[in-house]
């Protein structure tokens, strides 16, 4: 069952996958309140996730794609490394050789900054989950169908 909105301002439901189908009937009023309330979940989580990956762009902008792939398998050799120096890090060894500088330094860089992303990632991370459990709440919580939709409404990435 799909439900959609018409012109006419009509929320209907098909058993089709195409909203022009002749079989088409006007929702009840129970349809057309879950049909609101998903609508409205949906939309807080579109803001939610798009305020999420604002913030995440923030973070990543001044790195290409392909370097930032890559961070995962520098962390891994790095803390490998950081265990056992005698660890096998070719990534980190050409990193090192093309930036000229001590495979150590480098390794340290590498850790300190994975720390710091850890960080700020999991802050946000942590703040879009936080939102989804204010969602949750609100969908779970015993108040009309209107108070409901005014609290979602509500909800925006700050």
């Amino acid at each position: 069952m799909q439900y959609f909105k018409k012109a006419d301002g009509g929320i209907y439901r098909t058993d089709s996958t195409s909203p022009m189908e002749a079989n088409d009937q006007l929702a009840s009023e129970v349809e057309i309140s879950h049909y609101l309330l998903q609508h409205n979940i949906n939309e807080a989580y579109a803001r939610v996730n798009i305020g999420f990956e604002f913030s995440m762009q923030g973070i990543v902008d001044t790195y290409p794609r392909y370097e930032i792939d890559s961070w995962s398998k520098q962390e891994a050799e790095a803390r490998a490394f950081v265990v056992d120096a005698s660890t096998v890090t070719p990534l980190i060894d050409a990193l090192a050789l093309a930036r000229d500088i001590p495979k150590v330094d480098l390794v340290d860089r590498i850790i300190l900054k994975a720390d710091a992303f850890a960080a700020f990632s999991g802050q946000l991370i942590g703040k879009r989950q936080s939102y989804e459990d204010q969602i949750n709440q609100i969908v779970d919580s015993e108040v009309s169908l209107e108070s409901k939709l005014e609290s979602i409404d509500a909800i925006v990435w700050q």
